[in-house]
């Protein structure tokens, strides 16, 4: 409930935000990407439970023995090519896939790739757990 809160509030304080030039539009596309694989890259460290898109591109990645940046990169073009091909067939237009779209799909797993091993400081297994001694 708190999260969903947060969301209502923050859409509420940048509901009248508007860019209309396309440069910024693509550079605020690229700051999103930036920001998703670095919170990608928390998640990853933390070992915690994953969204369903990563957390398939993880099972890939650990059974495989792949790079999870490459992985997920790859998944994403995957999904993106199905949801224009998809698109295309049913509608003969393709909607809802831009520049943005391919843009994130190509940017957020090589950025993750940048990222993680830079977060090498970062131990969250470190932490001990709190244990009740009598």
């Amino acid at each position: 409930m708190v999260f969903g809160f947060l969301i209502d509030a923050i859409l509420g304080l940048t509901l009248s935000w508007s860019f209309d030039h396309y440069v910024i539009q693509l550079l605020l596309c690229l700051l999103s990407c930036l920001i998703t694989a670095f919170g990608v890259c928390l998640v990853l460290k933390a070992n915690l439970v994953f969204l369903a898109g990563e957390g398939l591109y993880q099972a890939v990645a650990l059974h495989f023995n792949f790079n999870f940046g490459s992985c997920k990169t790859y998944g994403d073009i995957i999904l993106v090519s199905i949801a224009g091909v998809s698109a295309y067939l049913c509608l003969h237009t393709i909607i809802g896939v831009r520049e943005g779209t391919i843009m994130t799909a190509l940017s957020v797993g090589s950025l993750v790739k940048m990222i993680l091993p830079k977060l090498s400081f970062i131990d969250f297994n470190a932490v001990k757990p709190i244990t009740s001694e009598k």
